[in-house]
């Protein structure tokens, strides 16, 4: 069990990152656009996020006792911040540290894997005869293969989407027609 913690910790830290990089994105085409308000309810939601982080590894004992209190005034004044310059909108910004933990998903997923091929392992090693363990364990970890194939792309794909892109990116432009002649 003990062998997880740290897989959470960079899974919390991969996702601050990536959230991170989003944000700044997102504050960087803010102050590009002059909406200096945006910019700043931005950046409150980074110092949200980093905060937050802090905090938990200050709390789990990775960062000294002193990083509770500094992360504790972070989080203050990143609410203050995106609420002062975001309004309504900044409340928005909120929903960033939870998308840092949804990259915990992306861990789940991993010792899930392992446990089935633990598992696959074990209940072919038990089977009394060489064909029956061989095709117990062989459908198991075809099972496994099937899942490790298949459930990477799609959660990479959402969390880009999801987490990542609604930081900085809005959708318009001009519909994509392939086979409309454009004049």
């Amino acid at each position: 069990m003990r062998a997880f913690i740290p897989l959470l910790y960079i899974s919390i830290g991969i996702g601050a990152g990536h959230v991170s990089l989003g944000i700044l994105l997102g504050a960087f085409w803010a102050w590009r656009q002059g909406d200096w308000h945006a910019c700043f309810a931005k950046l409150g939601g980074l110092l949200l996020v980093l905060s937050f982080v802090a905090l938990i590894g200050s709390l789990s004992g990775l960062f000294p006792p002193l990083w509770v209190k500094v992360a504790s005034a972070g989080l203050f004044g990143s609410l203050v911040m995106t609420f002062v310059f975001g309004g309504a909108r900044g409340a928005m910004e909120l929903h960033n540290v939870v998308n840092v933990l949804s990259y915990l998903r992306l861990m789940g997923i991993g010792v899930a894997s392992a446990a089935l091929a633990f598992a696959a392992n074990k209940l072919g090693g038990m089977a009394g005869n060489v064909l029956l363990a061989i095709v117990i364990g062989g459908t198991l970890h075809a099972i496994n293969l099937v899942f490790g194939l298949l459930s990477p792309p799609i959660q990479s794909l959402r969390l880009h989407y999801v987490e990542f892109f609604e930081n900085f990116f809005a959708p318009g432009g001009k519909p994509y027609k392939p086979f409309k002649r454009s004049v």
